[in-house]
């Protein structure tokens, strides 16, 4: 079988996949990969293991069919993976729409939103870089073309636990990924959304863009944040707005990693919400293939023990201190 050349454009790649699913098929497909109904969604919904060896199932409107490709590295095998995962949309319409944490992880995994390790891939870096972990939750890539609709799902029900629960006179968007959240949760709800800067812009600069000081003292400001692992952004975010006069109670985040973070807030006095968590998005995640054994192990080590999971491979574990990154007075000037 002739080789994939993991040097191709991911055009070049696309190509290269449906040329084979033409000739074990007899049809032609569409190698644009997108998510219409008579067009191809591919995607590893099963893979062997093997140091170049991927085996694909390719699936369509026909059914299922099974491609075969033989690499010359393990490193282009993983990158022939992720350029079809990346590609692929599959959403199971079937979503549990009666629990919306077990609806939020089906929509996380589906969307290509969860990232676990393959061979050859580093770790990823989390806890602003300073440690690693086997997998990664991006919430920025349900805000494109072909995902909006379903992070306006996750968006709903945020919207609908604010309304009930919260009650908030401003909601505050972390950044930057906290910022997409809170303009869909507020744009719902109608109420004002601000964001609150890592650091300032500039010398001086404020670090609270989208209200002036006035309008901050004294209310009622719900946080929001996709992700949150040990806290050490948000809890940032939130020394900001309570230092500036706001009365910061509650955080409200898509993805609680279930590492810290919830222990981290609480020291500030304010509350975490989820709207699922590490639990959720992992219970079950074996049978339904979205992990193998192997990612399985390596993500239940890392969540029952981050530093010795880090001690293991190595690699020097930072407990983040909220202390250590307290941001100085309010930057925010009156204008």
């Amino acid at each position: 079988m002739e080789k994939y050349d993991s040097k191709l454009s991911r055009e070049s790649t696309m190509e290269y996949v449906a040329k084979f699913y033409t000739e074990l098929t007899g049809k032609q497909i569409d190698t644009d990969f997108r998510c219409e109904a008579n067009a191809l969604t591919a995607y590893l919904k099963e893979r062997t293991r093997g140091k170049r060896h991927e085996a694909i199932d390719v699936v369509d409107m026909q059914g299922v069919q099974r491609i075969s490709i033989t690499l010359p590295t393990q490193q282009a095998a993983t990158r022939l993976y992720r350029l079809l995962e990346d590609e692929a949309l599959a959403i199971n319409p079937e979503l549990d729409t009666e629990f919306p944490a077990k609806q939020a992880a089906d929509i996380l995994w589906q969307t290509r939103a969860v990232k676990v390790v393959l061979p050859g891939e580093d770790y990823y870096k989390v806890d602003k870089g300073k440690n690693r972990s086997p997998y990664y939750i991006n919430t920025r890539i349900l805000t494109g073309p072909k995902r909006k609709c379903y992070y306006d799902i996750i968006a709903s029900n945020a919207a609908a636990l604010i309304e009930e629960r919260f009650k908030p006179d401003i909601v505050a968007g972390v950044a930057i990924s906290g910022i997409p959240f809170a303009d869909s949760t507020t744009d719902k709800l109608h109420l004002p959304m601000i964001w609150v800067r890592s650091k300032a812009k500039y010398k001086g600069g404020p670090l609270i863009e989208g209200a002036r000081l006035s309008e901050i003292v004294g209310k009622k400001v719900l946080v929001e944040n996709d992700v949150i692992a040990q806290g050490s952004s948000t809890s940032h975010a939130i020394k900001v707005l309570q230092d500036c006069g706001a009365i910061v109670d509650d955080c409200l985040a898509i993805v609680d990693r279930q590492e810290g973070g919830k222990e981290t807030l609480l020291r500030l006095g304010v509350e975490l919400t989820s709207i699922t968590n590490h639990d959720y998005i992992f219970d079950g995640a074996l049978e339904k293939k979205y992990v193998d054994i192997a990612q399985w192990g390596q993500v239940q080590s890392h969540h029952k023990n981050a530093a010795d999971w880090h001690d293991e491979l190595g690699l020097k574990y930072h407990k983040i201190d909220s202390k250590a990154d307290a941001p100085p007075l309010c930057l925010h000037k009156r204008r």
